[in-house]
């Protein structure tokens, strides 16, 4: 026989022995037991009471949102849309004419690409009859590539107000002389009456 499964029986038969001649024994493993049970019925009353707490907070939750449906609310709302549309349209360019808007976006680049010592090459509009013509002006910039100069135009760009987005750079480093091309957009004011 397995020395284990014997001394395990030995453990059990002592066990039951003791059980059968020590009332104290059977009290003390019942008030145990009855300490556990009680312990567990604790533990579910509090959760339920957690459960319960929780419920009551997402309901007035539910009752504060669909009173914010209130006209102040929707007032603060209203101001904060014409903030950031005050906000958006500061960011646009006004031009009676988008040719004139273009011209003028032009010289402007000339001159910024002048202030900062780059050699312009060129300076298109880029037109895309599928695209909406009101929305915005793109433009393609090509210069002679000068690292100091390039840095400065773009840091121009970024103080510029309304700024000129900057869709795509490209370094032609192996021609002769190196080039850079910038493709920028402009995005112009709506006419009267239109939004963005």
């Amino acid at each position: 026989m397995n020395p284990s499964i014997s001394a395990l029986r030995d453990a059990l038969e002592q066990f039951r022995t003791q059980w059968q001649g020590s009332a104290l024994l059977r009290l003390g493993i019942g008030l145990v037991i009855a300490v556990l049970v009680l312990e567990g019925l604790l533990r579910l009353m509090d959760l339920g009471d957690r459960r319960q707490a929780q419920a009551l907070q997402l309901r007035q939750q539910a009752q504060a949102s669909a009173v914010s449906g209130s006209a102040t609310v929707w007032t603060e709302r209203a101001e904060q849309a014409r903030v950031a549309l005050a906000a958006w349209q500061q960011r646009q360019w006004a031009a009676t004419d988008a040719g004139l808007l273009e011209a003028q976006l032009q010289d402007q680049l000339r001159d910024l690409s002048a202030k900062v010592r780059l050699s312009v090459r060129e300076v298109s509009v880029l037109r895309n009859p599928s695209a909406n013509s009101d929305a915005s002006i793109r433009l393609r910039l090509h210069l002679e590539y000068n690292r100091a100069g390039l840095l400065a135009l773009l840091s121009e760009f970024e103080r510029m107000e309304p700024p000129l987005l900057v869709d795509r750079m490209q370094l032609r480093l192996n021609s002769q002389p190196q080039v850079i091309e910038l493709e920028l957009r402009a995005v112009r004011a709506s006419a009267p009456g239109k939004v963005g």
